[in-house]
């Protein structure tokens, strides 16, 4: 897990958020055992 801080406009940081979000979700494995539920606290 990591960190990234940067001082954005709300646009671009949402932005942002929203295509990192879906290349993680997409990288999701069958096999995978880890769950989104700390992600999704997150938001």
């Amino acid at each position: 897990m990591a960190l990234l801080g940067a001082f954005l406009p709300a646009e671009s940081a949402e932005a942002i958020y929203r295509i990192i979000d879906t290349i993680a979700r997409s990288l999701k494995t069958k096999d995978e055992t880890r769950t989104w539920t700390l992600c999704e606290r997150m938001r």
